[in-house]
């Protein structure tokens, strides 16, 4: 099977070929594959955005500001994530961020309420980005992800389900070694 959609009508088909057991029974079995469907199409669609902003992701970085870009990179990696000295470097390139918030969802200051205006999948995004900037800089990443959290006004629950988040990704690329 070449992706879970194919697996799940492969299974949904065998399942169908069964005799039928009583009309209860049957219409339980309908109502639960029909659910099932609808619940595999709302996966399909998270999925499919997902991997349509995997291959976007701050693309609008490479259309210009190139320097720039370059030049913050190179001083903020010099600071730790976090201290006064790294926020006076954002500071000094506000304009960079300001420019990239508008185009980039998975960032909360590109919403008038922050991350209150953010789906599930802008939090995914945001998630994968903070990991990712974490590795990069090769910090600890539950330290650095402590860190984004304290920025931004989240509920204790927000928080906590992406830290869960960040432990099982971190969990998925330990066991992929």
């Amino acid at each position: 099977m070449s992706n879970v959609f194919e697996l799940y009508n492969f299974i949904n088909n065998v399942l169908e070929d069964k005799a039928p057991v009583n009309p209860t029974v049957d219409g339980f079995l309908s109502d639960l594959r029909d659910h099932r469907t609808k619940v595999v199409n709302h996966i399909g669609s998270i999925i499919s955005e997902l991997t349509d902003r995997s291959a976007t992701h701050d693309i609008d970085k490479e259309d210009s500001d190139l320097d720039r870009y370059a030049e913050y990179r190179n001083k903020v990696q010099q600071v730790e994530y976090g201290t006064p000295e790294y926020k006076k470097i954002c500071d000094e390139y506000g304009d960079l961020h300001r420019k990239h918030y508008k185009t980039a969802r998975h960032h909360p200051e590109h919403y008038s309420n922050g991350v209150s205006g953010m789906n599930l999948v802008d939090v995914t995004e945001m998630v994968c980005d903070w990991c990712a900037a974490a590795e990069r800089n090769n910090e600890d990443i539950v330290d650095d992800i402590n860190k984004s959290l304290n920025r931004f006004n989240m509920s204790d629950d927000l928080k906590a389900v992406i830290k869960n988040t960040v432990l099982y990704l971190n969990e998925c690329k330990e066991d992929s070694k």
